[in-house]
């Protein structure tokens, strides 16, 4: 306890006190003697008279003591003869003791009817020494000695609570509480710091004893005492009762509070505090339904606390500027126990959304639970008085320190008001309400205008957090969604999702809803409504969200307009990069454009000599376009052709020869030795043409062969800037439809401006093309469909189908492994399966996956073996294990060139279950010649491609696209006839030894470069740069 002055002015007080006590001692003396006794450091009590107290435990103090052997028997006598009056006079002016206890002291207190003889006595011996006379000016010393014992109020006082205080602490304030009562606790500064010990210790025992002393002395009306008794639980038993009591007393406090909110904030928030428990102890601790509380009597503090007000600041604290024009979105997730994950993974739709968590360390464990911090209520006092506030100055710094644009609490709880207090102004709130939170105090207590949106389950919950936040006058948005408990977990509800990233993204979560639903029409609408705005204009973070949108959609003109505007609000390097590779993509389209810009440069080929241009190639790759390409090039090789092939500048990404023979052929590697890190589609190809021209005058080919690129129509281009520069034929050769696989969303992938782009480009270039090439007829017949005038118009004659086929020498029927058929637990049980990449949802793995759902369901035991990798993977396992066939469902993961035959050999039915896609219908793929050179059956979907394959049930049978149990009544079908089974492999392998093996369709190339020398080679057009996926 202090020992200074108060600012009341009850003084520091003496450090050592001699207590004189004269005749018979009554209450008030024990009262004084044991008061003094407590709150003094050293006291002494001495006692005159033949009837002293025990219980003071005192010395007696007598004239016979005296030192004088002459005096004393005389003195002694008087003793017995004087009343207690005059013989005080004579024990104090003979007895030593008194002389010696007087002189250590530095105040004397002396009671009883000996006083004044005492006093004066004293006067004589000590005169330095303060003489209190009388009960009167005891307690007067009593009452100075209690106040320097209790808190100060105001400035000075204790900011937070004790856990427990000492013991020797706790003593003393309950001998100091009883020596204000009287006239002293009528003195309003006397009142507030005696209230002002409950709030000493968060100990209840201790509490419970401070408020049995303080009743007494502040009478059991006192509006701070009937509240702490409250809460600590004094029922009646009656609830409406209790419930009238408790809000009665809330409304009581409030009133309290009003009378210091000036001068004293910090009270006035502690009973404020203790007036909001109040108001929400009975519903807390219902397990129904309790009605809300009205709002209390009018109260300056309740307004405080609860309107819209000035929003202080922390002493020191300077306004945030809110975000860096170039920073992504940032959120401040404060969520409730385990939906950290589940609410991060719903807001974190791309790059321009950050989701940011506070450490747990950073929040004290007040802002937790059910508690109703009292500092915390003082900063929402302080705030709404315009005032600064110092409550919480680290857990407030840490907020502050994530910079966010808004704040996602799961629930109304004590962190929002806090975040609520802490941010700045342009921090927007959302919150989860969950109905517990009504039965709290903090939805009245954030200001009404930090709220962005408030989220709630039901109309129910809605009515009642209306009820609450009209209350401010504020236009609060309060909105249903349906499903919002499913956000906290694995598989939140879409239109609960929507209406999320709506309410704590605005635009931008709509946009990436919108985008990542697949709904991009609705996405470009509200992206070129942002872009056309004239009250907002769009943020960088919105920007970037609306480029991610547009990419998806396949807009690349207005991805560019995104783009521009983007750069021109951050001006960060890797943006205007963007903008300047957005503008390469586009030349491409530019009619005309060919790369390189290359000068004549006319060559004489040399006969039966022909350069490739290839992607990809083995040995770095190993897929259906690479084998192609490998075994066609190794047959015309072997027929006498003088063949070379050049594959991608840059590839392979890895070291490699600048010449590597693959399969007897030789391929001539274009790398650099230094790629630029940001280079545009234009400048690539412009440097690719100008490496092939460099080849081409070295090697001097009499053809150009360029197969498709990763886009299409790339190595066409080259292909054809090459060729007019040089004087030279061109031979295209479409492996895919690539304009239509640049997404994975089947749906967007026909209707987006870049398909648009794409397959004009490639219209383009099949018209300039000297001949063409492709896998299928059903693709020769989409070829010859599309539109063409004058030079670009195709001639039938001049495509060439010259399909995918199979190497009889290295595949063919192999007994399986019995050690792999064990590893992959694939014993005893009808195996079916398919080999492709897992990349594309056109392969349609998902339906096998069903059939074999409900071929198990009907008693048969068949497993599902899916050969290769890709992003799919983990959601082809989920949906086996919603299916419950999950151990029936082997999944490989990507597996080498060389082994594949080995899986081959573990199936007894190979199965392509494309679904019903543009690429899908007209594409053929390389695995079902494969399967049948390995003797197996063939299954396929009713596709114009893959029929093209089976024939009429001749070497295959077929189902409907997409529907599992067709296929499963198949593929039943087929386990119970092992004859079909056989005779269908039997077919299909002998119709692959004899029109699909890589040595016949060679062959057919003989046709292609008959055309094409006999044609002229034409000027080239120019197109765009998005990535497509590989279909072979």
């Amino acid at each position: 306890m202090s020992a200074e002055t108060s600012p009341d002015g009850e003084g520091a007080g003496p450090d050592a006190v001699l207590l004189v006590v004269t005749g018979a001692t009554d209450r008030v003396v024990q009262d004084v003697a044991r008061t003094l006794g407590g709150l003094v450091p050293t006291v002494v009590v001495q006692q005159v008279g033949p009837d002293g107290d025990r219980s003071l435990r005192g010395e007696q103090l007598r004239a016979g003591h005296t030192r004088s052997r002459w005096r004393r028997p005389l003195l002694t006598g008087a003793e017995r003869v004087l009343p207690v009056r005059h013989g005080a006079g004579l024990a104090a002016r003979f007895d030593p003791g008194f002389r010696d206890r007087l002189r250590q002291s530095d105040a004397l207190v002396v009671l009883g009817p000996g006083a004044p003889a005492v006093a004066r006595a004293a006067h004589d011996l000590a005169p330095q020494v303060q003489v209190l006379e009388g009960t009167g000016e005891a307690l007067e010393l009593c009452t100075r000695l209690a106040l320097r014992v209790l808190p100060h109020a105001g400035i000075g006082a204790p900011s937070q609570p004790q856990p427990e205080l000492p013991t020797g602490d706790l003593r003393r304030l309950l001998l100091a509480i009883p020596a204000l009562a009287g006239p002293a606790r009528t003195q309003a500064p006397v009142r507030h710091r005696l209230r002002a010990t409950l709030w000493l210790s968060r100990d209840p025992d201790q509490r419970d004893a401070l408020l049995a002393a303080l009743e007494p002395v502040l009478g059991p009306d006192d509006p701070v005492l009937q509240g702490w008794a409250l809460q600590r639980g004094r029922p009646t038993g009656r609830p409406d009762v209790d419930r009238e009591r408790l809000l009665a007393a809330a409304d009581a406090l409030l009133a309290e509070a009003d009378t210091v909110l000036d001068a004293d904030a910090q009270a006035a928030a502690r009973w404020a505090a203790l007036a909001l428990r109040l108001r929400h102890a009975e519903r807390g601790a219902s397990g129904g339904h309790v009605d809300d509380p009205p709002d209390p009597s009018p109260s300056r503090t309740w307004r405080a606390l609860t309107t819209s007000a000035p929003i202080g600041r922390e002493e020191g604290e300077q306004e945030d500027s809110g975000q860096s024009p170039g920073a992504a979105v940032r959120v401040l997730l404060l969520p409730a126990e385990g939906s950290g994950p589940a609410l991060r993974a719903v807001l974190r739709l791309s790059p321009a959304v950050t989701v940011v968590q506070p450490a747990q360390q950073d929040l004290p464990s007040s802002l937790r639970g059910t508690t109703v911090p009292d500092a915390l209520v003082e900063g929402r006092l302080r705030s709404g008085l315009g005032l600064p506030w110092t409550g919480y100055p680290g857990a407030g710094r840490a907020l502050r320190q994530e910079h966010p644009a808004v704040v996602l609490a799961d629930g109304v709880d004590q962190r929002t008001l806090l975040a609520s207090l802490a941010l700045p102004r342009s921090c927007r709130l959302v919150a989860l309400v969950r109905p517990a939170d009504l039965a709290a105090p903090w939805l009245d207590l954030v200001d009404p205008r930090r709220w962005g949106a408030l989220l709630v389950e039901d109309e129910a919950t809605s009515d009642r957090v209306r009820a609450r936040v009209d209350r401010s006058g504020c236009d609060v948005r309060v909105e249903v969604v349906p499903g919002l408990a499913s956000l906290r977990t694995d598989a939140p509800q879409a239109p609960a999702r929507e209406a999320l990233r709506a309410a704590v993204l605005g635009d931008l979560g709509r946009i990436g809803e919108l985008s990542g639903s697949g709904r991009h029409d609705e996405a470009m609408a509200l992206v070129r409504e942002a872009l056309g705005s004239t009250a907002t204009a769009p943020d960088a973070a919105l920007l970037q969200q609306a480029a991610l949108a547009t990419t998806r959609a396949g807009e690349p003109t207005l991805r560019l307009e995104v783009l521009r505007r983007w750069a021109a609000i951050d001006p960060r390097p890797h943006v205007r990069a963007l903008v300047t590779e957005q503008k390469a993509r586009l030349r491409e389209f530019s009619p005309g454009w060919l790369p390189g810009d290359l000068p004549p440069t006319p060559v004489e080929g040399e006969p039966g000599r022909v350069l490739h241009l290839l992607k990809v190639s083995l040995p770095q790759r190993t897929s259906g376009y690479a084998v192609r390409s490998a075994y066609l090039l190794r047959e015309r090789a072997r027929r006498g052709e003088d063949v070379l092939a050049v594959t991608a500048l840059d590839f392979p990404d890895e070291p490699a020869p600048a010449v590597e023979t693959v399969h007897g052929v030789p391929h001539l590697r274009l790398t650099r030795d230094q790629v630029p890190a940001r280079e545009g589609a234009d400048a690539y190809l412009d440097a690719f043409a100008r490496r092939v021209l460099e080849q081409v005058v070295e090697h001097r080919p009499s053809v150009l062969h360029a197969h498709s690129g990763h886009r299409g129509y790339e190595l066409a281009l080259v292909a054809l800037a090459v060729g007019r520069a040089a004087g030279l034929p061109v031979v295209y050769e479409v492996r895919g439809l690539f304009e239509g696989v640049w997404t994975s969303d089947v749906g967007r992938a026909t209707e987006s401006e870049l398909y648009r782009l794409r397959r004009a480009l490639e219209a383009r270039v099949l018209g300039l093309a000297d001949a063409v090439v492709t896998l299928s007829e059903s693709m020769r017949q989409d070829i010859l469909a599309r539109p063409g005038t004058g030079a670009q118009a195709l001639d039938p004659a001049g495509v060439v189908v010259v399909p995918n086929g199979v190497d009889d020498e290295a595949i063919a029927p192999r007994p399986p492994r019995a050690d792999l058929r064990r590893h992959l637990l694939l014993e005893d049980t009808f195996v079916v399966g398919y080999v492709s990449n897992l990349d594309h949802p056109r392969e349609g793995q998902e339906v096998l996956v069903e059939a074999v759902a409900l071929l198990r369901r009907a008693g048969h035991p068949v497993t599902a073996l899916l050969v290769g990798g890709g992003h799919r993977a983990d959601g082809l396992r989920r949906r086996a294990q919603e299916l419950g066939v999950a151990e029936h469902v082997v999944l490989t993961g990507q597996v080498p060139h060389e082994e594949v035959g080995d899986y081959y050999a573990l199936l007894d039915v190979f199965v392509v279950p494309r679904i019903d896609e543009r690429a899908a219908r007209l594409v053929t793929p390389l695995k079902p010649y494969e399967a049948m050179a390995m003797g197996l059956p063939v299954v396929v979907s009713a596709l114009p491609a893959l029929r093209e394959i089976v024939g009429d049930a001749e070497r295959g049978l077929t189902f409907p696209p997409g529907d599992a149990a067709a296929l499963a009544g198949v593929l039943a079908d087929l386990r119970g006839d092992p004859d079909r089974r056989a005779a269908l492999a039997a077919a299909g392998r002998s119709w692959v030894r004899e029109h699909r093996t890589w040595a016949a369709l060679a062959a057919r190339y003989d046709e292609a470069y008959a055309i094409a020398t006999r044609a002229t080679s034409a000027g080239g057009v120019g197109e765009p740069l998005h990535g497509g996926d590989e279909l072979l």
